[in-house]
């Protein structure tokens, strides 16, 4: 590996890490909005922290946003209920 493809893999690698981070962050306060009574057992608690941290990941996991290209040998292909055309992407 040459030193520019390294420098271009380490810049690939932080950009991806930062877009992860800050999209978790969104969620944490997303969830946070959305109960706001938890968000009060949770300044009046602060030891529930990490519990709320993880079930923020538990709902919310980073890897299921990333879409996916459906190679179709035909126009149009059911999968689960959901009817997908060529090109579409998915959530996984």
């Amino acid at each position: 590996m040459t030193e520019e493809e390294a420098i271009g893999l380490a810049a690939g690698m932080l950009v991806a890490g930062h877009e992860t981070t800050v999209t978790q962050i969104e969620f944490g306060l997303l969830s946070m909005f959305r109960h706001p009574q938890q968000r009060e057992r949770l300044v009046g608690d602060p030891s529930l922290v990490d519990k709320a941290v993880e079930e923020i990941l538990r709902m919310y996991p980073a890897g299921r946003r990333l879409g996916r290209h459906h190679a179709l040998s035909k126009d149009r292909r059911d999968h689960r209920g959901h009817a997908y055309s060529r090109g579409e992407q998915g959530a996984c």
